[in-house]
């Protein structure tokens, strides 16, 4: 069986097919390709026809014969919060859903589509995991799948193919087969036995920089936590120099491209130092737009820290007894941004390398990772898998 992922984000459309034998996934196809025009801005389908066009070109060129697929999407308009409510029976819970929804995403009724799953059932509650987003958006996605010759079996949004991706590369989620209620391992997490081992339970902050919407999760054993999307992205690099001057978005993606954080590291290091002999006017006249360029790329990755500290700060006052592991970055890649952020805030970061966890031996002659970096484009690649793991579990 092929199940097919589609990350829907960003221009950059990523499209990942997998098949799973023996309990292991394998890439058995895959395409990262860019579709015409502006069809998404900011994670939003702004041009359905442009799109489909887009797809099925793709489709075309990379030979993908599955056209089954499972969509993913990142849009800051898209809700995700987690709710408890006094109800243990299903129906009911359903009624109880659909008659307060209006208390619960801040979306016009007529204008919403929502979807939820049972996290945890307790004698006389259920913690529910809750999404909306709007009617209008969701329409365009199934609009642009359909003209492009594709069947949608589902669209999903990417904090729960990025929590599929971790929970699969840490061997997180338990090898036994879920009950129909959901009882797995957050009720152990929220069961009045396990409150005596909070300490025990692993927590971890997962950050997917994308290229236009970035995601901000908490992982907590092998539970998703509070995921936020964040238009804080690889784009924000970019535009922040652009308004800066005229030189042209396309040079700026080149400085970002080509950027390291330990510039701004030893820059630091070396200004931490009083005893340093002043530079000559030729060097110093370097060295100030080296500092130029450093300035921005540090101040916008504060932004993205602050994102974290936001995300890290709430799930330690909701949950006291607990604390964050490490800060799991996944997505594109600014090189040695990890330890800037490490340096800013105090928390061991690790880098998810795609390749290192997911087998390309079946597309390594792929047109589109020729003469390319296969990390790289495997970590692009990320929340494609995602989407395509859904349909194999």
């Amino acid at each position: 069986m092929l199940s097919v992922g589609l990350d829907l984000s960003s221009n950059e459309i990523s499209i990942v097919g997998m098949s799973k034998r023996r309990g292991s996934f394998y890439i058995a196809n895959a395409a990262l390709s860019e579709v015409a025009g502006n069809s998404i801005e900011n994670g939003e389908i702004k041009d359905t026809v442009a799109l489909s066009k887009g797809l099925q070109e793709i489709w075309k060129k990379y030979k993908i014969p599955e056209r089954k697929v499972y969509v993913g999407i990142s849009n800051q308009k898209a809700i995700v919060k987690e709710i408890k409510l006094p109800i243990t029976d299903e129906k009911d819970l359903a009624s109880s859903i659909k008659y307060q929804i209006g208390d619960f995403m801040p979306i016009p009724k007529d204008n919403l589509l929502y979807d939820y799953y049972i996290m945890e059932k307790g004698d006389d509650f259920s913690r529910i995991m809750l999404a909306g987003a709007l009617k209008s958006m969701i329409l365009n996605v199934v609009e642009s799948i359909k003209n492009a010759g594709l069947v949608t079996q589902a669209i999903d949004l990417n904090c729960f193919a990025l929590h599929r991706v971790i929970n699969c590369v840490c061997n997180l989620k338990s090898k036994k087969k879920e009950e129909k209620n959901v009882k797995s391992y957050i009720n152990r997490v929220y069961s009045p036995e396990s409150k005596k081992k909070e300490k025990d339970v692993k927590s971890y902050c997962v950050v997917n920089l994308g290229r236009e919407i970035s995601i901000v999760e908490i992982i907590m054993g092998d539970v998703l936590k509070y995921p936020r999307f964040t238009s804080v992205s690889a784009k924000t690099f970019i535009d922040t120099f652009a308004k800066k001057d005229k030189k042209g978005k396309k040079h700026y993606e080149d400085v970002v491209a080509k950027f390291d954080f330990n510039s701004v590291l030893a820059a630091k290091a070396k200004k931490s130092k009083s005893d340093l002999p002043a530079e000559e006017n030729n060097s110093a006249n370097k060295d100030s737009e080296e500092d130029k360029t450093n300035t921005v790329m540090e101040n916008t990755a504060n932004l993205m820290i602050n994102e974290i500290k936001t995300s890290i700060g709430h799930f330690l006052e909701e949950n006291p007894k607990l604390k964050i592991e490490k800060i799991i970055l996944a997505g594109e890649r600014i090189a040695n941004l990890d330890r800037y952020i490490e340096e800013k805030i105090d928390y061991k970061v690790e880098l998810l390398n795609i390749s290192d966890n997911f087998s390309f031996d079946y597309i390594k002659r792929k047109s589109f990772l020729a003469d390319k970096d296969l990390e790289s484009v495997a970590n692009k690649l990320g929340l494609g898998i995602g989407m395509a793991i859904r349909g194999l579990v």
